[in-house]
Parts: C-alpha cells; sequence; structure tokens
C-alpha cells in the first residue's frame, strides 16, 4: 500500500466534482428558494373588487376598512387602498394618477382573528392580482421634518381604560364623534380652523398625518413605541387666519404633546407604481 500511485484526474472529472461539490452546498439555498417561490402570498378567503357603477365618486367614502366578525367592506378611492395595504402616506407613493375620479368597492372574507397587518398584506395581494399592479421601491432625497420629543418630555397619555375616549380639541368637547380606535381623524371646525384627534395610535400614524396637513415628509423620530390618546386644535396651514385661540400646528404639537416637529433633509424609501390598470379585473 506504501508503493501505492493516486490515479491522476482529468479536466472533466475534476470538474464533475466540482459541480457535485457546489451542488451540495447550495442545496439548502435552492430547496430554501423553490420553497419561497411556492409559498402563495396571503389572501382574502373570498374577495370581491369592483368600480362604482355610475363611474364617479360615492356619495359616502371611507378611508379605512369596515370589519365585521370575518367580513371586510370598503368603498374608496384607489390611492386609498394602495396607503392602507402598504400602510404608506401619500408623499410616500409614486406613479399614480390622484385626479382619477372612480371608487371602488371591496367585498371580503377572511378569519375573523386576522390581524390588521396580515389584512394589509392581502389587500396587497388582492390589489396586485385585480389592478395588475407593477411596482418597486426606490430612494430619494426627502425634504421635511423630523418629530422628535421635547427636552422636558412628551404629553402623550395611554388609555387606562377601555374604550376610553381621547382628549378633545375645544370645538370638539361639546359633540365628541363617534367612538374609533387605532385610527387619526382631522376635521374643520369654522374658517381655518382644524383638529386633530388619536386614539390608540403610534407615533408612525401621527407623523404620516402632519405630512398630510404640512405637505412634507415627516419622519417619526421619537423613539416612543407605545399606541397614544391625543386631541389638539391648530390653525390652517393651507388657508391662515388671525385666530388667537387656534395656534399653528407647529406650536400645537409642542404645547399640546410635548413633541416638536424640526427641520431635516434626508432620504426615504418611496413605493413607485410603474404599471397598473385602471379597472379591476373580473372577480
Amino acid at each position: 500500500m506504501e508503493n501505492r500511485r493516486a490515479r491522476k484526474l482529468n479536466f472533466e472529472k475534476k470538474l464533475l466534482l466540482a459541480v457535485a461539490g457546489m451542488l451540495v452546498a447550495w442545496s439548502p439555498l435552492i430547496v430554501g428558494l423553490a420553497i419561497a417561490q411556492i409559498s402563495p402570498r396571503p389572501a382574502f378567503d373570498v374577495a370581491s373588487f369592483r368600480q362604482t357603477p355610475d363611474g364617479g365618486s360615492p356619495a359616502f367614502v371611507m378611508f379605512a376598512p369596515h370589519r365585521a366578525g370575518g367580513k371586510l367592506t370598503w368603498n374608496a378611492p384607489f390611492e386609498e387602498y394602495l396607503k392602507y395595504a402598504y400602510h404608506l402616506p401619500p408623499w410616500r407613493i409614486a406613479g399614480i394618477d390622484n385626479t382619477m375620479p372612480f371608487s371602488y368597492t371591496v367585498e371580503a372574507t377572511m378569519d375573523p382573528n386576522t390581524s390588521e397587518d396580515q389584512v394589509r398584506l392581502m389587500l396587497q395581494t388582492l390589489l396586485i392580482d385585480r389592478f395588475k399592479i407593477v411596482s418597486h421601491w426606490e430612494t430619494r432625497s426627502c425634504s421635511g421634518y423630523r418629530l422628535v420629543v421635547e427636552r422636558n418630555g412628551s404629553k402623550l397619555k395611554t388609555a387606562t381604560a377601555a374604550g376610553e375616549a381621547p382628549p378633545m380639541p375645544e370645538y370638539r368637547k361639546s359633540s365628541p364623534p363617534a367612538p374609533f380606535e387605532g385610527r387619526i381623524i382631522t376635521e374643520g371646525w369654522g374658517p381655518g380652523i382644524f383638529g386633530i384627534m388619536g386614539r390608540g395610535v403610534s407615533m408612525s400614524q401621527l407623523a404620516d398625518e402632519l405630512s398630510r396637513e404640512l405637505g412634507e415628509c415627516v419622519v417619526d423620530q421619537t423613539g416612543l413605541t407605545g399606541k397614544y390618546y391625543f386631541g389638539f386644535q391648530f390653525a390652517s396651514v393651507s388657508d391662515p387666519i388671525d385666530n388667537a385661540d387656534s395656534p399653528s400646528i407647529f406650536s400645537a404639537v409642542q404645547t399640546e404633546l410635548g413633541l416638536r416637529l424640526e427641520k431635516q433633509k434626508g432620504t426615504v424609501e418611496i413605493l413607485v407604481i410603474d404599471h397598473y390598470e385602471r379597472k379591476p379585473s373580473e372577480n
């Protein structure tokens, strides 16, 4: 055995051995990719998506889906579906026609215990399927504000009892809105006066709402991770009036919430819609 000579491998055999070794090393990755490709996206059990019959805006538009048990219904413009499904403010969605007069109605069923995050993913699947959406993410520069906590700490409160109402702006104390949870409501009341009310919402939701009012990006950098209750009024940003009882939105955020809006420049991820059909495909 000491005098046994090793057999020399030609190029073809060396190549085969190398390929075999690579397949052994890569097999877990290949299997994982195959499973990922065949794993279905989360979807509703049954879903109906249609344009309003007259082709125009309906008399009543809901800006959040209505859930009752395992049923979901919603009537809203295309942009509202995108904002909810991808959990984005309007300024982080590009490539759609915001002047589209059409509204759409969705009716869907699912497990009653489905979480809101799962519902958003299910709605993404439905939108991609029915509107033939093609999209990509893109990093763009952002000139706007960052939302931070004041030096003395925030004045935000969390709920101490089930169904507790949020603090009301002065003009709403006499006639509070119907109970709502997990949402922010912005209302106009009187010439140039607005109010924002949040019930059980995150700081990212507040940042998104402020961005709508300011027309610029607002990024949450408070570091606050809870669900908060608040309400405040302010003078309109687009149509300010001389009203001593209604501070600017900057002053109101600082005085009422213990937060501050600071000017900043940075980058943000934008969802770019490359293609979509205006009319959803058949159910």
